[in-house]
This record gives C-alpha cells, sequence and structure tokens, in this order.
C-alpha cells in the first residue's frame, strides 16, 4: 500500500505488529465499510473507537452495549472469522 501520510501519525506497522484493513459490506446495507486493524497485546484490534463502528455497522451495539466489551475484543471477535474471511484484505508490515 502506498499514501501521502508522514511519520507523524499514531499508525506503526511492522513485522512483528502489522496493520491489517478488512473492507466488505459487513452489516449487509449496501455500503462497504473498511475496518482498520493493528495488533495490540496479541490480538487483531480495530482502530475505531466504539461509536464510530457502531455508527457505521447496524447491530453491533447490541453485542457490545459496554465501552469494556468492545475495548477487550479482537476483530475476529466482533465480526467472526467467516465474515473475514469473505472481505477483501490488505496487510502492511
Amino acid at each position: 500500500m502506498a499514501g501521502n501520510l508522514g511519520l507523524n501519525t499514531r499508525f506503526r506497522a511492522s513485522e512483528q505488529a502489522p496493520m491489517t484493513i478488512y473492507s466488505k459490506d459487513f452489516d449487509g446495507n449496501g455500503s462497504v465499510e473498511g475496518i482498520i486493524c493493528r495488533s495490540t497485546e496479541g490480538k487483531e484490534k480495530p482502530i475505531h473507537q466504539r461509536d464510530e463502528l457502531l455508527a457505521q455497522i447496524n447491530g453491533l451495539e447490541k453485542k457490545y452495549p459496554r465501552y469494556a466489551l468492545y475495548a477487550t475484543a479482537s476483530v475476529q471477535e466482533i465480526f467472526g472469522e467467516k465474515a473475514l474471511a469473505k472481505a477483501n484484505v490488505r496487510i502492511v508490515k
């Protein structure tokens, strides 16, 4: 991937902690969502705040009614392996 983002960003990717982007219509509303993830504490977690993600993807508010539940969840736990397997995936190392 290439972009015009400088070194003064909070995003860092490496072989040990890659960043991943999953893109798919996760909620079936006809709009493709892009979920950016980074490796944190051995888990692949979305960088998006709970409120941001819930505003974009219908149905997640029932699964994650509290911030603490969302904060500890991996992207695999949030969306499920089956949904992620069907997504377009890009990995930055």
